[in-house]
């Protein structure tokens, strides 16, 4: 398998990172009939704002981290991976460097919200040690919010 490199997103990845993220919510919403807000980020800002993260395999984009650091946690505000790359360690990758970074940020959580229609990534998160701490609707989606307390 080729070798994975996390790096911080540059202007030149929007449209990988574009493509990364419709591939990654496309059967969801195939399935629902949803739009994820992920799918409408303006990724130039942010991309300035926040920063993001890209995993690349052979200079190729295949997964996309956002975070947001707040007091007391790290929000996960986009995952997403090439679906070829589902099953790979990449996702888990990603969420390792979420943990890393509130680790050194001085934070004990991870934060991040999920659509309740999103099974598989509801799954995926449950596996990593996610615990569901609450739901709500919000613009209209309805919100998993789901927390993994670090030691």
């Amino acid at each position: 398998m080729p070798v994975t490199r996390l790096r911080a997103a540059r202007d030149a990845d929007v449209p990988e990172i574009a493509a990364v993220v419709d591939a990654a919510f496309a059967a969801f919403v195939a399935r629902t009939g949803i739009r994820p807000a992920p799918l409408g980020t303006d990724w130039p800002t942010t991309i300035s704002a926040l920063g993001a993260l890209v995993a690349t395999r052979e200079d190729r984009v295949v997964g996309v981290l956002v975070l947001w650091p707040h007091p007391g946690h790290v929000l996960v505000e986009t995952l997403a991976v090439l679906p070829a790359e589902h099953g790979t360690g990449l996702g888990s990758l990603l969420l390792d460097r979420a943990e890393l970074t509130a680790i050194e940020s001085g934070t004990n959580a991870v934060r991040l919200a999920t659509n309740a229609a999103m099974t598989e990534a509801r799954e995926f998160y449950s596996r990593r040690g996610f615990v569901e701490r609450g739901r709500w609707t919000q613009q209209g989606y309805d919100r998993v919010h789901l927390e993994k307390r670090l030691a």
